[in-house]
């Protein structure tokens, strides 16, 4: 990694650093960020405090993220952007242009295309939204939380996001909120509104645990209706006639 002039120091760092209490420890921690951000020197692990290594485990992804996007924007990678916003103004105008051009095409297909390209339009925008990374946090399951989010969902996230996750950690526990992220994987729905819908649905239910997961699961198996038994009909004469 070669040395750099700056990098951008979030006021979440600092907001996450200032809660180590030993100033020794939060010296070690910003040592640690600005030589391994600045001069690409990677800090000894097992020689930082616990505090400080913590810290710099959570903050690494965004050190890289913000190194990546330096190199991208030297080779280029500013002029491409700039010219993605034209270059889709003039695929859109183009694919209007051919739809008018077809001959015996429908009035409700023309309105199927417009529609669609709305939709994109605002897929394009809702990608290009500001989104800050999840900011490091002092609590062991809430880092955790923030770690898994990052990794297997989006390493990128609005701070209206952070806030839900800490709100459902103390709902219904952290296990809960991983068993969510598991289960919009394994539906390939990995998205933040499907996620919540999840957390939101098992806060209803008054949700505290995996155990009370399991439980419910039970209960709602044992209130199924169960087939009425067969009687014959010799069967049904005689409780007829044992009635009258």
């Amino acid at each position: 990694m070669e040395s750099r002039s700056q990098f951008t120091f979030y006021r979440s760092f600092a907001d996450a650093l200032k809660r180590i209490r030993k100033n020794a420890d939060r010296a070690d921690a910003y040592d640690a960020i600005c030589n391994y951000a600045l001069y690409g020197i990677e800090p000894d692990m097992d020689k930082l405090p616990d505090a400080a290594a913590i810290a710099f485990d959570l903050i690494r992804p965004n050190l890289d993220a913000s190194k990546r996007k330096a190199e991208s924007g030297k080779r280029g990678g500013n002029a491409k952007q700039a010219e993605s916003k034209p270059q889709a103004n003039r695929k859109q105008t183009a694919s209007k242009l051919q739809a008018n051009r077809k001959q015996g095409e429908t009035a409700s297909e023309k309105e199927r295309e417009i529609e669609k390209e709305k939709e994109k339009e605002k897929e394009i925008e809702i990608e290009n939204e500001c989104c800050y990374p999840l900011p490091p946090t002092a609590n062991a399951e809430l880092a955790e939380v923030f770690a898994a989010y990052t990794d297997r969902i989006n390493p990128f996230a609005s701070e209206m996001v952070r806030a839900e996750l800490e709100h459902y950690v103390k709902a219904v526990g952290k296990e809960v909120v991983l068993w969510a992220f598991a289960t919009a994987l394994d539906a390939k729905k990995a998205t933040w509104p499907y996620i919540q819908s999840i957390l939101r649905d098992k806060e209803r239910r008054g949700v505290k645990c995996l155990a009370d997961l399991q439980t419910q699961g039970a209960r709602r198996g044992d209130d199924k209706p169960r087939p009425k038994e067969r009687r014959s009909f010799s069967e049904l004469i005689a409780e007829q006639e044992g009635m009258t």
